[in-house]
């Protein structure tokens, strides 16, 4: 009798067990999240290792796997603030003027290459909405947006080197006007700026400065006002609302000239060919950044619509211009009824736009011979008509 109590008394605890060992099995499983999803609860037992985290990657498929994916996202964010520490860091300026672009900006190029950028299908109005409209039958936007912040060293109560040391998740946090430009998609900078870069700022009186003493090489922007680029929409893609196209940079896609009159005349602030940040609001303000981005060297400007509309004007001419293996007309727009007479003109790309120039080949070597000799230049080219 003894015996069969004893017999009885383990089945009991081996039940005991068995149901213990159940419960915890279930346990286990509602804190992976909802393992339940993957079909085979029976194989949860080889997520075990789930619990040390050693290989996340492989359970990629487990969707709903919550905690697992916090866990992630916070070993990405701390690396992140370790590289924007670095960055930050290495924001040593090439010159006074300038504080030069990071040294990850590929990476923050390749980066935003593959992000896309959409809208709220909820919502029809975006902040998007002013660069969606003209695109090329590509999909290119011809226009892009440059979202910054006029940030003051005063007013912060801060030194420059302090700004350099901002992170970029803290600059929202800065005391300064948020404003944003309206650019053409070529438009030429001489680095890319991203998210982070501070440059220059000039206002009226620091531009004058700038100006009247070109040779110099003191720095003449704004001592107190710095500008810092919160984002842009460069080499994003950006899908449009009302009918799903998605729209793409044409940044870095074209070589655009390097001034933009364009954006001289339609932004209330300027980012010029050497990105500094000139205040254009005023017509003697757009006139100053007009004259700086002419008065720059080593830029590949000749000439845009501006130069070429204003010497037909000048003349009362009209110019018909082919240019060199390329079977499109120089500035199409133009309807041949505007002058009394045209000339045509070849365009040959290997040199800058001058008049009165012959090119002509000479054992495999390209000789330029001028029209005119140098104390012989007709007045014509030597002076502006009043009108």
């Amino acid at each position: 009798m003894r015996l069969a109590l004893i017999e009885s008394e383990k089945k009991n605890r081996l039940q005991s067990r068995s149901i213990t060992g159940s419960t915890e099995s279930v346990a286990s499983t509602d804190s992976v999240g909802s393992v339940g999803s993957l079909g085979s609860v029976g194989s949860v037992g080889s997520l075990g290792s789930v619990g040390s985290l050693g290989s996340v990657g492989s359970l990629g498929s487990v969707g709903s796997l919550g905690s697992v994916g916090s866990l992630a996202s916070t070993e990405s964010l701390a690396s992140t603030d370790a590289t924007e520490e670095n960055e930050n860091g290495n924001q040593n300026g090439n010159d006074n003027d300038y504080n030069g672009e990071e040294e990850t900006e590929e990476a923050d190029e390749a980066e935003g290459a593959n992000k896309m950028d959409g809208a709220d299908p909820n919502n029809a109005a975006t902040e998007y909405d002013e660069i969606l409209e003209e695109v090329h039958e590509s999909g290119y936007r011809i226009y892009e947006l440059i979202f910054f912040k006029l940030v003051s060293l005063s007013a912060n109560k801060m030194t420059y080197d302090d700004l350099k040391k901002v992170k970029r998740k803290n600059m929202h946090k800065l005391i300064g006007a948020n404003l944003k430009s309206k650019v053409i998609g070529s438009h030429v900078f001489m680095k890319q700026i991203t998210q982070g870069t501070i440059l220059p700022f000039f206002n009226y009186v620091n531009i004058k400065n700038k100006l009247n003493n070109v040779n110099r090489k003191a720095n003449y922007a704004n001592p107190d006002l710095y500008v810092i680029i919160m984002r842009t929409t460069f080499n994003k893609k950006i899908k449009r609302p009302k009918d799903g196209l998605v729209t793409k940079s044409l940044i870095f896609k074209h070589n655009g000239d390097s001034i933009s009159y364009w954006s001289i005349k339609n932004n209330n602030y300027h980012f010029t060919c050497d990105n500094k940040v000139i205040e254009t609001k005023t017509i003697e303000e757009k006139a100053s950044a007009f004259f700086y981005e002419r008065t720059r060297t080593g830029h590949i400007h000749w000439g845009d619509e501006t130069d070429y509309e204003g010497f037909q004007k000048m003349f009362n001419i009209g110019l018909i211009t082919f240019i060199n293996n390329n079977t499109k007309f120089f500035f199409s727009k133009n309807t041949f009824k505007d002058y009394p007479v045209y000339f045509l003109i070849y365009f040959y790309s290997g040199i800058h736009f001058e008049p009165g120039i012959h090119i002509s080949l000479q054992n495999d070597r390209e000789v330029y011979n001028s029209s005119y000799e140098r104390t012989r230049i007709p007045p014509s080219f030597r002076q502006v008509p009043e009108d």
